[in-house]
Order: structure tokens, then C-alpha cells, then sequence
């Protein structure tokens, strides 16, 4: 308790004692008049005409937008640009302690920056109501926040998995690069307060800077990731489902006479799916999305189905006293048919067995016997099994590789 009250009795004779001096409106408005006074904003720092280094950053608040088919992206962001103006220092005594103060950016010399790769109306970075933080020493930072749309060529080979990386190109306007010299001053973008996007995950940023012939060019790369769940939910599952679907027409009884209708509905759901998907997709012939052959693998696969079920219906209803038959088809059907009643009906025979020869002999009679039973329903029925089990094996192989590429 005692040492509380020292310290509280110090505190207040520390805050009574200490003179607190700070700079009046008087004190700027001298410091701006002074400053001004003689100063030509079309002329470049520093006094002795060398070359003007900027020294410049990016800070990404959010990605606003990105559109796949126009190729548009758009970023909340604040360019940072930093140089030395030697016509702009000051003594802070002779201001009553003044360091720094804000000057409008039209009053004072900046540089003449513009987005190279604008997708709309050229511009120039920066509006009239920035300013430009000055320092004493002659230290100039400007810092114009701006939604930046910018064209972006987009790859999307392995949608709803891609990787997309946009470039931002800040060009020096109007000075050569012996004149007005933009260097990067930092490896990648300054993301503290960057925002989380729905769709895309930032994953990266990197800058660079260089000079060529007519100035010099600051670059802010911005690589994304595609959030997949939604189209995996909404587009991709939905197709697998359907052409699952699509491959248990030959469950269907052919006397119910909904084969065709079933088969056809279903290819036109697949038909609207793709539309739905070219939505989400750039209008180009460079990349092709994974996703779009795979897509185009199932509309074959569910016309090829169409197509044997009506093939398979034109068998089932076949006369067998007009059309027999062909035996190869007999032996066939039969040879399946009563390979899987011998493994049921004698599961002991082995090949030690003594009985073994008589009892294929006996069961060779019956095949023989029934071969002469097999009709066009037989061989519609078999037909139906092994499209069944054939268009299920084609999905699940075709699945696995779809999978195994895009991810």
C-alpha cells in the first residue's frame, strides 16, 4: 500500500512539473507557407537532378472480385510510395517541435504512376483528396488507397482446384528510368489487414521492379486458390450421382416400358449441368478444364447407355421362331448361366474327388440340354448384366483418374 501511494504521489508531481509543448495551427500553417514559398511541383527532387528513387510497397486490404470468363480482378489496396525531397526538410525547432505534417498531393512533386494492365479506362494512381505524409528530414511517403482492376489470364485446367496468379504493373509515366527510378522495397505485399475472400484463398504474394528503355515498372503478383467445396457440392456431385443413375436403367424391367424415357432424362440433366458449369468458365480454346472432358466423358457414356437400351429392348422383344438364336450366343449365355448353378448346387467337388468326371459329364447333358431353352429374353437379361457392371466399372476408372488429375 505504501509503495502504491509513492507511486501515485510521483505521478501527479511528474504531470505537474513537465512543461508539455506542442505545435499550433500558427506553427503549421508557417511550416506550409515556408515550404511552398519558391517551390515548383512540376520539377523533380532532388536538387541536384540525379536520379529520383521511389522506393515502393503494396498493402492488399481484400480481393474484391474475380471473374474466370472476362478475365477481370479486382483488389482493395493501398500503394505505397517513399522518396527524398531535399526542398521539403525543415529545422522541427524553428516550428515548435514540428516532425511531420500532411501536404495535399496536388501541392507537391509525386510521381506519375498508372496500371499498366488496366482491364478498362487508363488512370492515374491516386485521388485528389490523398495527401502526402512529409517528415522533417525531407522524407516524402504517399500512400493512395484505390480498387485496382486489373486484366488476369486465367488457366483453369484443373477447376475447381486451380491456381490463379494475377500481376499488378505500376508504371513510372512520363520520366525515363535515369530520371524517376521505382525499386521494390519490400519481397512481397504487406498483408496485416488483409480480408479473407469467399471464394479464393490467398496463398502467396511476391514484387519485383525493373527498368526498361522509357522508365521502370513496379509488379505485385498475387497468387490465389480456389475454395472447391461449393462446386464440388453443387455441380460435380451432382453429375457423378446423375450418371450413377444413368447406368441402373438396366435394372429397369423392359416390360415397364420407362427404359428410354429414364435414359433420356437423365442425358438431358447431364446436358443442363454442362451449361451450368461453361458458366463458370473463360469463352477460350488456350485451357481447357479438366472437368470439361470429364463432363464430356459422361455425355458419351450416358448416350452410348441410351443406345444399348434401346438396342437391349430391341432384343428382348425379338421373335424367336422368325429370328433363332445364333448358337454362339446359346453357349455363351449358358456357359455363364450354369457355371455359377455347379458352384452352387455341388460346392464339394474338388478335383481328387472320384466323382469329379461323372459329374461334369452329368452336368455337360444338362448344358447341352438347356442350351436348347435359350431365348432372346435370355440374352437381353445377359445383355443387361454385363452393361450394368461394364458402365459402372468405365464411371469408377473414369472417377479416379478425374481425381487423380485435378487434384
Amino acid at each position: 500500500m505504501i509503495n502504491r501511494n509513492l507511486f501515485d504521489i510521483s505521478f501527479v508531481l511528474a504531470y505537474c512539473f513537465t512543461v508539455i509543448r506542442a505545435n499550433t495551427v500558427s506553427d503549421v500553417n508557417t511550416l506550409h507557407t515556408d515550404l511552398l514559398k519558391g517551390y515548383n511541383k512540376d520539377i523533380r527532387p532532388p536538387i541536384d537532378q540525379t536520379t529520383t528513387l521511389v522506393n515502393a510497397s503494396f498493402s492488399l486490404v481484400s480481393i474484391r472480385d474475380f471473374d474466370e470468363v472476362s478475365g477481370k480482378f479486382a483488389v482493395t489496396g493501398v500503394f505505397i510510395g517513399v522518396w527524398l525531397d531535399d526542398r521539403l526538410s525543415w529545422n522541427p525547432m524553428d516550428y515548435n517541435m514540428t516532425f511531420t505534417t500532411t501536404i495535399p498531393q496536388d501541392k507537391i512533386w509525386k510521381p506519375t504512376i498508372f496500371l499498366a494492365n488496366v482491364i478498362d479506362s487508363l488512370k492515374s494512381i491516386g485521388h485528389d483528396f490523398v495527401s502526402i505524409r512529409l517528415y522533417y528530414y525531407g522524407l516524402a511517403v504517399w500512400t493512395p488507397p484505390d480498387v485496382i482492376e486489373t486484366s488476369c489470364q486465367v488457366d483453369v485446367t484443373y477447376f475447381p482446384y486451380d491456381q490463379q496468379t494475377c500481376t499488378l504493373q505500376f508504371v513510372s509515366y512520363g520520366s525515363l528510368a535515369t530520371e524517376v527510378l521505382m525499386n521494390s522495397a519490400m519481397n512481397e505485399a504487406i498483408t496485416p489487414y488483409y480480408t479473407e475472400h469467399g471464394t479464393w484463398d490467398l496463398e502467396k504474394t511476391a514484387t519485383s521492379s525493373y527498368a526498361f528503355d522509357s522508365g521502370s515498372m513496379f509488379e505485385v503478383h498475387i497468387t490465389i486458390n480456389r475454395r472447391p467445396q461449393f462446386f464440388l457440392v453443387n455441380l460435380i456431385f451432382p453429375v457423378i450421382f446423375l450418371t450413377l443413375l444413368n447406368s441402373f436403367v438396366f435394372l429397369l424391367p423392359a416390360e415397364s416400358g420407362e427404359r428410354i424415357s429414364y435414359a433420356i432424362t437423365v442425358l438431358l440433366a447431364l446436358a443442363v449441368f454442362m451449361t451450368m458449369i461453361s458458366n463458370y468458365l473463360p469463352k477460350t480454346s488456350q485451357t481447357m478444364a479438366r472437368l470439361c472432358y470429364f463432363l464430356i466423358g459422361d455425355l458419351v457414356l450416358s448416350s452410348v447407355i441410351c443406345i444399348l437400351t434401346i438396342f437391349q429392348l430391341r432384343i428382348f422383344y425379338k421373335s424367336d421362331q422368325m429370328y433363332p438364336v445364333p448358337l454362339f450366343l446359346k453357349n455363351i449365355v449358358t456357359i455363364f448361366k450354369y457355371k455359377k448353378r455347379i458352384h452352387h448346387v455341388h460346392p464339394k467337388i474338388s478335383e481328387g474327388d472320384a466323382h469329379n468326371h461323372k459329374m461334369n459329364q452329368e452336368v455337360g447333358k444338362q448344358c447341352d440340354s438347356n442350351n436348347q431353352d435359350v431365348t432372346w429374353r435370355d440374352i437381353a437379361k445377359f445383355f443387361d448384366v454385363v452393361s450394368l457392371f461394364g458402365s459402372l466399372l468405365f464411371q469408377i476408372v473414369m472417377l479416379i483418374v478425374f481425381f487423380c488429375v485435378i487434384s
